[in-house]
């Protein structure tokens, strides 16, 4: 989820939140963690992109 330089990428985070290869694609994960980390990605996002409404 960062660039060849280190630094974190928006469009990384919305994928691995929602792309077909993000969390929801991750077998044998429960709703719980799939929460816990979903929330996590939304937090990051927030957190270091003003324009980033993850989770809103």
């Amino acid at each position: 989820m960062v660039d060849p330089d280190g630094n974190l990428n928006k469009n990384a985070l919305q994928t691995a939140k929602s792309g077909g290869h993000g969390v929801g694609a991750v077998e044998d994960l429960d709703d719980d963690k799939r929460d816990d980390i979903e929330e996590l990605i939304d937090n990051l996002a927030n957190e270091q992109f003003e324009d980033a409404e993850f989770g809103d």
